[in-house]
């Protein structure tokens, strides 16, 4: 058995081989083989040229007897390696060395022959990567890194149609904009901002006419999320829905070009409609609120009357009708009118304090028009005074 050539000795070990002797290497001009870990089975086998220059390199799996590596040398500079990463005897991962540290690595990431992603490298940063992620054979998720290596943009074709319809733009390492085409026709639909990284705000156009009407925040604290529609494309909102983690709470709707609520909503845990609050009498603010029994019908409603925050009138409600009104007209925070109703609605007995005790003293009944009790007296002229 001929001596390992000096000069392949000296490449061998430049490239991390080391040979202690005739029972650790088997060479020839063509060949060096070694067993690296010393277990009596060569592991390990380098290709040499005519000048001893490394060719290939094979890393060999003791119990398979298969290379789970191989290293091409051109010139004596690496150009290409594979890798058998799951030991099924098939390289799976190849990477192709070119000029000016550029390399590129491709993967097979589910075994089965076609390598499904592609990610560039310029002096050891990623600079572009491509993805299968559906393993069809196309690559639909492009991510382009900056020059620090860090993402900077991500666009994917969800449909597989060869057409981009998602993008995503990074800054700083986080992402700052999210867009979409949900129907796929060209046009972005969809768009989420945020801000280092989390969630500000969603605009999306839900007809596909190219005008975002509704838009959603994440940073209106203390909801989770709150979302305005312009249903109308007037550029005013005409609902304002507030969300807490049990769903929707509150719903403002009305609102118009002087950006007052007309009406709002409020809504328990389980998405029921509980309370609302509207303008009545043409009144600045919500001066008349709705509660409302489990089938969302009325049960009772007050109203503020005179516009001091206060309700002044009383209305309730048996099986959604109106049955019986108390009503302040004194403003002094008690009834001192009480109307009572019939199953049609309509008014069959009347009340009043006179003179401010909270106790009625004169009751009509409409029954009976000249029926009085009380200390009062008929009120001729219907004119609300005895």
């Amino acid at each position: 058995m001929s001596r390992i050539p000096a000069c392949i000795l000296f490449v061998a070990m430049s490239m991390g081989f080391v040979f202690a002797g005739q029972d650790r290497a088997v060479a020839s001009e063509k060949t060096v083989k070694q067993d690296v870990d010393h277990d009596g089975v060569i592991d390990q086998i380098a290709y040499l040229d005519d000048q001893g220059d490394i060719l290939r390199v094979e890393l060999y799996n003791d119990a398979t007897g298969r290379p789970l590596a191989v290293q091409y040398y051109t010139k004596k500079k690496l150009t290409r390696a594979e890798k058998d990463t799951n030991k099924d005897g098939a390289f799976d991962v190849m990477i192709d060395y070119g000029p000016k540290e550029e390399t590129v690595e491709r993967q097979d990431l589910n075994f089965d022959a076609v390598y499904d992603m592609e990610t560039r490298y310029v002096s050891g940063k990623r600079v572009l990567m491509k993805q299968d992620l559906d393993f069809d054979g196309k690559m639909e998720r492009i991510t382009v890194f900056d020059k620090s290596g860090e993402v900077e943009k991500i666009t994917v074709d969800t449909n597989a149609d060869g057409i981009v319809d998602e993008w995503q733009t990074f800054g700083q390492d986080c992402l700052e904009l999210f867009e979409k085409d949900r129907n796929h026709d060209k046009q972005v639909d969809l768009k989420i901002f945020y801000i280092e990284g989390e969630k500000q705000r969603l605009v999306k156009d839900e007809n596909y006419n190219g005008y975002f009407e509704m838009i959603q925040w994440f940073d209106r604290k203390p909801w989770v999320a709150v979302i305005e529609m312009d249903a109308d494309e007037d550029k005013s909102f005409e609902s304002t829905s507030f969300y807490n983690s049990e769903g929707l709470r509150q719903k403002d709707l009305g609102v118009n070009q002087d950006g007052r609520v007309d009406r709002r909503e409020y809504f328990d845990a389980s998405g029921r409609l509980v309370k609302s609050e509207e303008s009545s009498d043409g009144a600045a603010g919500l001066n008349m609120a709705w509660f409302y029994d489990d089938a969302g019908n009325p049960v009772r409603a007050e109203k503020d009357g005179n516009g001091d925050g206060r309700p002044d009138i009383w209305y309730y409600y048996n099986n959604g009708k109106l049955s019986t009104v108390r009503e302040d007209t004194r403003y002094d925070g008690r009834p001192d009118l009480w109307e009572e109703y019939d199953a049609s609605e309509k008014i069959i007995r009347q009340s009043r304090d006179l003179n401010g005790d909270g106790i009625p003293d004169v009751t009509k009944d409409f029954k009976n028009p000249d029926a009085v009790s009380g200390s009062g007296a008929v009120d001729a002229q219907d004119d609300s005074e005895p």
